[in-house]
């Protein structure tokens, strides 16, 4: 899609005039949503190979290079990480490269540091009761269904 055949209409709307046919007219939603469909996949490979440098064909071997092999008598290097993962990102890598938010920067300018991590609720309420910053425990309510809205029929 080419800037040049882009123009911004006096209403805020968009119009696109492509090489043949008739012009489109669009929302800026609507031009988003249409340029985001055109943005590939992460990871999706945009190079397909036909005939016989297709991945399984039977001819492959004969058109391309022979890999290089290692010079008799030497020792391969070893491999530091013969099966490198990439790791998942942390909550906090990941709301700073989306939002750019740094959370762990406190509001009055120090460094915010995890001190525990507690998983089970009424060690939770033991803790913020000691540092005087629960009441009371809070209230478990029981599992129950909706209440049925009344049908008139």
């Amino acid at each position: 899609m080419s800037e040049e055949r882009l123009t911004r209409l006096p209403d805020g709307r968009y119009r696109w005039q492509p090489k043949r046919g008739p012009a489109l007219t669009l929302t800026a939603e609507s031009l988003v949503k249409r340029l985001v469909a055109l943005v590939p996949p992460r990871g999706l490979h945009l190079t397909c190979f036909h005939g016989v440098f297709a991945p399984n064909a039977n001819l492959r071997a004969e058109v391309m290079l022979p890999s290089p092999k290692p010079a008799p008598g030497a020792t391969p290097a070893p491999n530091p990480n013969p099966n490198p993962k990439r790791g998942r990102l942390d909550w906090a890598t990941a709301l700073q490269r989306t939002f750019g938010i740094d959370v762990w920067t406190c509001h009055c300018g120090g460094r915010r540091t995890v001190r525990a991590i507690v998983t089970h609720g009424a060690t939770a309420e033991a803790m913020l009761r000691s540092m005087g910053m629960a009441a009371a425990p809070t209230p478990r309510a029981g599992s129950q269904s909706p209440p049925q809205l009344p049908l008139s029929l």
